[in-house]
């Protein structure tokens, strides 16, 4: 799921979208299993995600449940900044 589609899906502009998906990753709720691309020449691949609650058909995996085990998070503000670089 691309950040354009994130962001219509749930009503948000794309940078709110990129910001959801990376604090989801953060807390282990979901992992990024292909990091996408866009190119105006030659693609435009989004990124795949899977949820860490549940097992994966690709790659063959049992549920890892990431979530559960982080016990430190990045703070808003360190999201901030990291999206104004």
């Amino acid at each position: 799921m691309g950040v354009r589609d994130a962001s219509k899906l749930i009503g948000v502009s794309k940078d709110t979208a990129h910001m959801a998906l990376h604090f989801l990753e953060d807390r282990g709720f979901v992992v990024c299993t292909k990091r996408g691309a866009f190119s105006h020449k030659t693609c435009k691949n989004a990124s795949e995600w899977r949820l860490t609650e549940y097992d994966s058909d690709y790659p063959v995996q049992h549920a890892t449940k990431e979530f559960m085990r982080r016990t430190e998070f990045k703070t808003r503000s360190e999201f901030n900044k990291r999206s104004k670089i």
